[in-house]
């Protein structure tokens, strides 16, 4: 149960979104119906999404990896689940998929995967990327896909903590006493 309670996705004013996010993304999931408590927002994260999602260069399996492991360093846990049966589908073993949560001392990833995994981490941990550790996915990606990995590991960060802070999905988040 999240902390702020669903929208009535069947309001009329909704319809329209509940039903883009229903054609653009198969269903409404866990995070949608929450998002819709304002339009605009969930608006705006559908653009985005789909730039994300469909429309970037970013080759889909490296999407799903950093993805996933963004999921895993913010706690995310419904996050790195449905990110997981996306990447199995892209053909993703689950000895790299379990893998995510070893890195960085797994040994099964490509240098490329290597490299936006620690793009990825630093991005998450650090915000600030090490000269190094961007050097080494400048030499892996294209201009564009180094934008659209950038982008893609900050628009899951900014997914992970929205799912985490309002407790959406498979599991509440602990909270200190």
């Amino acid at each position: 149960m999240s902390r702020i309670p669903a929208a009535e996705v069947t309001a009329p004013a909704l319809a329209s979104l509940v039903q883009r996010v229903i054609r653009e993304r198969g269903q409404l999931g866990e995070l949608y119906p929450v998002l819709l408590r304002s339009p605009s927002i969930a608006a705006g994260m559908i653009e985005l999404g789909n730039g994300v999602r469909r429309d970037a260069a970013l080759p889909a399996v490296l999407r799903e990896l950093v993805i996933c492991r963004v999921g895993v360093l913010n706690g995310a846990n419904y996050e790195v689940m449905r990110h997981q049966r996306i990447a199995a589908g892209l053909g993703v073993s689950n000895e790299r998929l379990e893998a995510i949560t070893a890195w960085p001392g797994a040994e099964v990833f490509t240098p490329q995967e290597r490299a936006v995994l620690a793009y990825a981490d630093a991005m998450t941990t650090q915000v600030r990327v090490p000269d190094d550790v961007f050097a080494s996915v400048r030499d892996s990606l294209p201009e564009q896909e180094v934008l659209e990995l950038t982008v893609t590991v900050a628009y899951y960060n900014m997914i992970s903590r929205i799912l985490v802070a309002l407790e959406i999905g498979a599991e509440p988040a602990r909270r200190q006493s």
